[in-house]
């Protein structure tokens, strides 16, 4: 009788466990496989050819795609069979290989139905990767700032947009004829092209080549006038420095730089005094350095 009782009190511990189980909310498979609630869309016409968006990948076996497609709670199993002919691309169109799609990717799919099969099997014309929103290019543009925690310098294009070009310490900066590096890139310049790979989900590039306008004119050879500051030594080659419109220039007198005097003879340096009007003439080397000068030839007006 005991036994009996305690059996009885057993089953109804059991079957009530059981009833709290069954009402407690429980996920579908569905739901653990499409948590994003992506919504996928199929046609097939009557002739077998298929357009798919919004294809799910769940798994890969060499170039063959096994994916799903979602309604809400519904969905179906899918598999896509590439071949040579396939056009395989990145959300922007650029080519990419199914070996660097992932699980998870989301795609479009054109093709048409594989004959003698009974399951939902594409033979693909095109496959779209929605998921792989990078892009190689170039842009132009100028630089107005620097992305935020210092990822990157902002470069507002000449379309309008706003990308990050991303620190690299392997790209390539060219101004005029120098090679710079990425800290020599400051706001303001402006880039006549960035070449490299842009993630469109963030908006963030992977830079690989930077141009960086400059005006070439200011390193044409001109005539300069001013004051002689100072003259390191009497006797060729030397340096002057000489003040033009409250600029200090430091001039390079080399072997054969010409001197003369106001009526265009030619004459030592020895002769020049600090405070004299010297005309000067010369370029200035492509640099950072815009008040350095070969000097070709000097005058001294006062002279």
């Amino acid at each position: 009788m005991v036994v009996f009782n305690y059996l009885f009190i057993m089953k109804k511990i059991f079957y009530f466990v059981l009833v709290i189980f069954c009402l407690l909310p429980t996920s579908s498979f569905a739901q653990l496989m499409n948590p994003e609630k992506i919504n996928s869309e199929i046609k097939i016409d009557s002739g077998g050819n298929i357009s798919s968006q919004n294809i799910k990948i769940i798994q890969f076996a060499g170039n063959t795609i096994y994916g799903r497609l979602f309604w809400e709670e519904s969905s179906i199993k899918i598999t896509i069979k590439t071949e040579k002919a396939s056009s395989v691309t990145k959300k922007y169109g650029e080519p990419i290989t199914v070996a660097e799609m992932k699980v998870g990717d989301r795609l479009n799919v054109e093709g048409f139905l594989e004959n003698g099969t009974d399951t939902l099997t594409i033979i693909a014309k095109t496959i779209k990767n929605l998921s792989n929103e990078k892009q190689s290019g170039k842009f132009s543009g100028t630089i107005i700032g620097s992305a935020p925690n210092n990822s990157g310098l902002l470069l507002k294009t000449d379309s309008g947009e706003t990308i990050t070009l991303g620190n690299n310490s392997s790209i390539v900066v060219e101004k005029g004829t120098r090679r710079l590096g990425y800290y020599d890139i400051k706001i303001g310049d402006r880039v006549l092209e960035v070449e490299g790979v842009l993630n469109r989900a963030n908006n963030a590039m992977d830079t690989k080549k930077v141009k960086i306008y400059i005006d070439l004119s200011v390193f044409n050879p001109r005539n300069y006038q001013g004051k002689l500051k100072s003259l390191s030594g009497t006797e060729l080659p030397t340096t002057a420095t000489i003040t033009v419109e409250g600029k200090d220039y430091t001039v390079k007198l080399g072997a054969n730089t010409v001197v003369m005097n106001n009526k265009r003879y030619n004459t030592r340096l020895s002769r020049f005094v600090v405070g004299d009007t010297v005309r000067f003439y010369g370029a200035i080397p492509e640099g950072d350095d815009m008040t350095y000068v070969i000097g070709e030839v000097i005058r001294n007006v006062d002279l």
